[in-house]
């Protein structure tokens, strides 16, 4: 569970855009990897080969796609949306095989229901701050020139 909630961290609060460390640090390319050995070290990666129906439908989604794009006339965009339909899907057996059982999603259900939490007690925060700035030190509609 570690890495499931290190990837949601990193997608809600996302440090990559404003912790030194991390800027400009890309979350998939970091996680992905450490979250697969961990799989392995706990022997879930079985699980990420284990297809059912929902995951043959999925996959077919993305090889449609690929399909649709290889078909038609040349789209600028199209590797990014290969790439980001392929790391949908594996992003989405990641998630399974983590979360196996109905008592993990409970479990992570609240723990995501905690950190939608801690983030509006920080905008809470933010808007009544006396000098504008948020926990992060970033000002009122602050954005990374990246992600606008």
């Amino acid at each position: 569970m570690l890495f499931f909630w290190l990837y949601l961290c990193s997608l809600i609060i996302a440090p990559q855009l404003w912790l030194e460390p991390f800027v400009g640090l890309r979350t998939d390319v970091l996680l992905f990897p450490l979250w697969f050995l961990w799989l392995l070290a706990t022997g879930r990666a079985a699980d990420l080969v284990r297809l059912r129906s929902q995951d043959w439908f999925f996959l077919a989604f993305v090889a449609w796609m690929v399909v649709s794009i290889v078909v038609n006339p040349p789209n600028p965009y199209a590797e990014l949306l290969i790439t980001t339909y392929a790391k949908w899907f594996v992003l989405y057996r990641f998630v399974i095989a983590t979360v196996p059982s109905l008592a993990r999603i409970r479990t992570t259900l609240l723990l995501l229901l905690a950190i939608g939490l801690l983030i509006a007690v920080e905008g809470i925060q933010h808007m009544h701050s006396e000098d504008g700035l948020g926990w992060a030190g970033q000002s009122f509609a602050w954005m990374d020139e990246q992600a606008a």
